[in-house]
């Protein structure tokens, strides 16, 4: 027995998710989120930019992205400020985090994982290596806890966090 066309699964396009999602890049540089963004597009991904972390915070409340891939090294509020400023959010609001950055160590990469980050990548990076780590980051199960849509006020969650020395 056949299964008449319009009912046949549709496979996948070589190198295209099955699931495209909402990806912010938050990186200084212009040429590296360019170029993130072709990869990322040409997989049927929507891509949203932010060059630092104020930025990026904002694309988070308006848009909601399922994956943030983060630089460390940003002006305004780092990568690493950025990422713990995220601990105070939760649900749908929450992106899954990929750090990828220059300034690679061990320090960094415990850091980052101990402040909620899901991978961490050094650049140059490849686009299999990148299709890869958003992949995986995907997989992993949305943090769904806390309200959906709060405003955030970002400044209160930074004033508090200006307490606390950054090290």
């Amino acid at each position: 027995m056949t299964i008449p066309p319009q009912v046949q699964p549709q496979q996948p396009s070589k190198g295209v998710q099955e699931h495209p999602a909402r990806i912010l890049i938050a990186d200084d540089e212009g040429r590296i989120r360019l170029a993130l963004r072709a990869v990322l597009e040409s997989d049927g991904h929507e891509v949203l930019e932010a060059a630092d972390g104020m930025e990026a915070l904002d694309v988070i409340v308006q848009a909601a992205p399922d994956v943030m891939i983060l630089d460390l090294a940003m002006p305004n509020l780092d990568g690493l400020r950025t990422l713990d400023t995220l601990k105070g959010v939760h649900g749908q609001l929450k992106p899954r985090v990929i750090i990828l950055t220059a300034w690679g160590s061990a320090p960094a990469v415990l850091k980052t994982m101990g402040a909620g980050a899901s991978l961490f990548l050094e650049k140059p990076i490849t686009p299999e290596t990148l299709r890869a780590a958003v992949r995986s980051v995907l997989a992993e199960p949305k943090d769904e806890e806390g309200d959906n849509g709060i405003p955030i006020d970002w400044s209160v969650l930074l004033r508090e966090e200006d307490d606390q020395p950054i090290n």
